[in-house]
C-alpha cells in the first residue's frame, strides 16, 4: 500500500503526490481559518475512495475532503494498482466541481450560486480575469459565445457565459441585446429604465419578455442554452431588490415585480433561472 498525504512537522498536510494535490483543489479557506490544534486522523480505505469517485458522491466527498484538510491530517490507502486509475478519475472530479462564470457582475454572481450549490461556481475575479471581454455581437447567443471562448481560449479553464436582454413588444423587441446599454456604454441601470418608460410612454401594449443566453464551453464541446420569461412593463418602479430592470418587470401570473423577490423566488421562474436548470439538468444528464 501508498501513503497518500501526511502532516509535516508543523501538523500541516504535505502533498506528497498529485492526488493529495487534486484534493486540495477544492476551496477551504474558510474552513483553514477555523484550525484547530488537535490532531485527528481522517482514514479513507481504498473502497470508499473509489467509490467517491467513481459514483460522484459530492456531499460525502466534500465532507470528507474538507474535514481532512482543515484537521490538515489525510491518510488515504489505496493498493498500488488502483493509484492511476483512481488519479485520473480524480482529476475528472474534481475539474467538475467548479466552473468559470464568466461575469464580474456581483449580483448575477450571487443569482446563479444560489441556484447552482452542487457546483463550485468562480467568478472572472476568482480566476484573476480583469480584461475587457468584447460583447460585439448583434446577438445574446454571439455575445455569450464570445465571452465563453475567451476564457476558454486564454486561461482553459471549463466555464459557461451569459447575455441577456428585456425585448419590449411595442418597442421592436428593444433594448434587446443592447439592454445593459440601453441609454450610453456606463450600463447605468437607473437611466437605461429613465429611457425605456420615455420610449414606451403611454403605450397600451406593455408586453415584454426576458431571454437568456448561455452558452457553455466544457471539455472541447460547446453547447447553448435558453430561457424566457414573459412579463408586462409596469408604469413605475416596484420594489428595492434585484438589478437591472427588475424593478418595472412583472411576470406572467405574478403580482409583485421582480425587485419585490428574493433570489430563489425569482430564480424559479427567471430567464436566467430556466437557462440555469437546462444547464444543470445537461450536466448531470452527462455527468459531467
Amino acid at each position: 500500500m501508498s501513503l497518500i498525504g501526511m502532516e509535516d512537522n508543523n501538523g500541516r498536510l504535505s502533498p506528497e503526490n498529485e492526488l493529495t494535490q487534486y484534493f486540495l483543489l477544492y476551496r477551504t479557506d474558510d474552513l483553514i481559518d477555523s484550525f484547530e490544534s488537535k490532531k485527528i486522523t481522517v482514514d479513507i480505505n481504498e473502497n470508499e475512495l473509489i467509490s467517491m469517485v467513481l459514483n460522484e458522491n459530492i456531499d460525502t466527498f466534500r465532507t470528507i475532503i474538507r474535514d481532512a484538510v482543515v484537521k490538515s491530517i489525510v491518510m488515504i490507502n489505496i493498493e498500488e494498482s488502483n493509484y492511476l486509475e483512481v488519479t485520473k478519475q480524480a482529476k475528472i472530479f474534481m475539474n467538475k466541481l467548479k466552473l468559470v462564470f464568466a461575469t464580474n457582475n456581483i449580483n448575477k454572481l450571487k443569482e446563479v450560486q444560489a441556484m447552482l450549490t452542487n457546483f463550485e461556481i468562480v467568478s472572472l475575479a476568482d480566476i484573476s480575469c480583469f480584461d475587457d471581454i468584447p460583447e460585439t455581437s448583434n446577438t445574446l447567443e454571439g455575445n455569450a459565445i464570445l465571452k465563453a471562448n475567451f476564457i476558454t481560449e486564454k486561461f482553459g479553464l471549463n466555464c459557461f457565459a451569459d447575455d441577456t436582454g428585456l425585448e419590449v413588444e411595442a418597442l421592436n423587441n428593444e433594448p434587446g441585446v443592447f439592454s445593459a446599454r440601453y441609454a450610453g456604454i456606463e450600463n447605468n441601470a437607473e437611466a437605461n429604465i429613465t429611457k425605456l418608460l420615455s420610449e414606451l410612454g403611454e403605450s397600451s401594449n406593455r408586453n415584454a419578455q426576458f431571454r437568456t443566453a448561455i452558452s457553455l464551453n466544457i471539455n472541447q464541446k460547446q453547447f447553448i442554452f435558453e430561457g424566457f420569461c414573459k412579463g408586462t412593463i409596469l408604469n413605475n418602479k416596484q420594489g428595492t431588490s434585484g438589478f437591472g430592470y427588475d424593478s418595472i418587470f412583472l411576470p406572467e401570473g405574478y403580482s409583485k415585480s421582480f425587485a419585490e423577490m428574493d433570489m430563489i423566488e425569482k430564480g424559479n421562474i427567471s430567464h436566467r433561472g430556466k437557462a440555469i436548470k437546462k444547464l444543470v439538468t445537461f450536466l448531470k444528464e452527462h455527468n459531467w
